[in-house]
């Protein structure tokens, strides 16, 4: 994890798409329905394993799945969804997003090229936050277990680490003081 909060924050991206998609990477990158939140400095690194039903994106062909030339044509439509489904914000409204990286994850217990879960990696500027921050989502997918998102948030610099779930009834967390 750490290596991927230094290629966001040096603005590699060859070298997170190196780290994502290299053998190493056929295994999850991260366990569905499950996040982190690490402060560093003047930002906050989010990664989160969100389902694929948890989009509105059109299965082209039919076949109840989304294949990666299907998720690649709709790419616009589930960034879009990705702006407004995940708030990191404080007193104000809505934190400066710096960055955003998509890695989709193939359903490794289907014999098809099937994509189940999308890893969502961003950046948000705390440059000039003020306030009380308070992160939420309303990507949630369409399975029972898909309903329950568990997110960790920590600042390695002072050990300080807060863990929570997110529901579709509880879709907002307040981050304790101490993190950002």
């Amino acid at each position: 994890m750490h290596s991927i909060v230094n290629a966001i924050k040096r603005g590699t991206v060859s070298g997170l798409l190196t780290l994502l998609f290299s053998p190493m990477a056929s295994a999850h990158f991260m366990v569905a329905q499950h996040g982190t939140l690490n402060f560093v400095g003047d930002g906050v690194y989010m990664v989160l394993s969100l389902p694929m039903s948890a989009f509105n994106v059109e299965d082209m062909d039919g076949n109840g799945a989304l294949s990666m030339v299907e998720f690649n044509s709709q790419r616009a439509s589930v960034v879009a969804m990705l702006r407004r489904g995940i708030n990191l914000q404080d007193t104000r409204g809505a934190i400066y997003l710096d960055g955003l990286m998509l890695a989709p994850e193939l359903d490794h217990e289907s014999s098809k090229e099937n994509i189940s879960q999308l890893i969502v990696i961003r950046r948000y500027s705390l440059a000039e936050s003020v306030g009380e921050l308070q992160f939420s989502t309303n990507l949630f997918g369409e399975s029972s277990d898909e309903k329950l998102l568990k997110i960790r948030a920590s600042k390695k610099s002072k050990s300080l680490s807060q863990e929570f779930k997110l529901t579709p009834e509880n879709p907002s967390e307040k981050l304790e003081e101490t993190l950002s």
